[in-house]
């Protein structure tokens, strides 16, 4: 993770999903509606980089996934770049690891918590394979072991980490 920002970066101003060159921006609940957007979105993209902007709260343990599988197909063709300016929490800093490189603000703000159905009822499968992703994503396998998930798997705990110290616990930085 790096702890700048590309002069070239092409912004684009949205509620929602919508693609402005080479950039996707995710701002607000990923839940179905939104992750078919940014699957087809990404799926449309014929450019070598592609930027996806994160501000989110998090969303649908499934609808993540989701994205995050049409950003494993779309990794053979494209670079994948993943940005967070101020939070992404939950389901958000999965697809914030996807990124084959991954900018975020010192002081951005990730949370990590057990993954829950929408009645509050903890889905330990969906926190499972949320750590194992996590470790293929470069977390330090100690800290995650250690520090984060106990936490996912016994209580409704969160992690809270900014910018900074994500990327501390990043033992393979992109």
């Amino acid at each position: 993770m790096r702890h700048r920002f590309p002069s070239a970066w092409a912004l684009a101003v949205t509620l929602s999903v919508t693609a402005c060159a080479n950039t996707i921006t995710i701002n607000g609940l990923i839940d179905d509606a939104l992750a078919r957007q940014v699957v087809e979105r990404i799926g449309e993209s014929n450019a070598p980089i592609v930027r996806i902007e994160l501000e989110s709260n998090g969303g649908w343990v499934q609808a993540g996934f989701d994205i995050v599988a049409a950003i494993e197909r779309a990794r053979p063709r494209a670079r994948i770049v993943t940005r967070v300016r101020d939070h992404c929490h939950s389901m958000c800093v999965a697809l914030f690891l996807a990124g084959d490189e991954r900018i975020a603000d010192p002081g951005a703000s990730f949370i990590l918590h057990v993954a829950t159905d929408p009645a509050g009822h903890a889905l330990p499968v969906a926190t499972g394979w949320l750590l194992g992703y996590y470790l293929t994503r470069g977390v330090d396998p100690q800290w995650l072991a250690e520090g984060v998930a106990p936490e996912m798997m016994t209580s409704n705990a969160t992690v809270s980490l900014s910018g900074r110290q994500l990327a501390e616990r990043l033992d393979d930085p992109r």
